[in-house]
């Protein structure tokens, strides 16, 4: 068996009461979110998608609005999200050269990497950011262009929308 106290070559471990803590915040985080999602979240876009060229926000039809929050502000959101959960910790991987960081506790026991080994996953991390802005950059001109073919609202939509309401 390794020595994982943390001296050596691996780092030190969280306790398995640590462990359970993190695994049930997850599970209640993660939960939590299927849930929403599950009961409010996809039907109300999947009503909203219906007749979302019946509304009208400005200049923005509603069908332009979707298209944007699809190709733009979805994949912006997550890379910001991505940025800011790992992208600390792998500019600090990249400055040490050293993963897992020194003093820093692992689920499971996990050798220390130095060099350019260490330097792998927040490079992955980094890359996939501007991967996912690229995409959002793309994405905007995508909806833009699709946005300007969408159909009026239908009197058909119209009637079935107020009856919906």
């Amino acid at each position: 068996m390794p020595d994982t106290s943390g001296n050596g070559e691996y780092a030190p471990l969280y306790s398995r009461k640590e462990r359970i803590r993190i695994a049930l915040m997850l599970a209640v985080i993660i939960a939590s979110i299927a849930l929403i999602s599950h009961f409010w979240l996809i039907p109300w876009i999947s009503t909203y998608a219906k007749f979302a060229n019946c509304y009208s926000y400005g200049d923005i039809n509603g069908l332009h609005l979707l298209l944007k929050v699809a190709f733009v502000y979805l994949p912006l959101s997550f890379a910001i999200f991505l940025l800011l959960l790992l992208g600390r910790r792998s500019i600090r991987i990249i400055q040490a050269r050293q993963d897992p960081l020194p003093g820093e506790k692992v689920l499971r026991p996990t050798r220390y990497r130095y060099g350019n080994a260490a330097l792998v996953l927040p490079a992955v991390v980094l890359v996939l950011v501007i991967v996912i802005t690229c995409f959002a950059i793309w994405g905007s001109f995508q909806a833009d262009r699709l946005g300007r073919t969408a159909l009026p609202c239908t009197p058909e939509q119209r009637i079935e929308l107020e009856q919906s309401s």
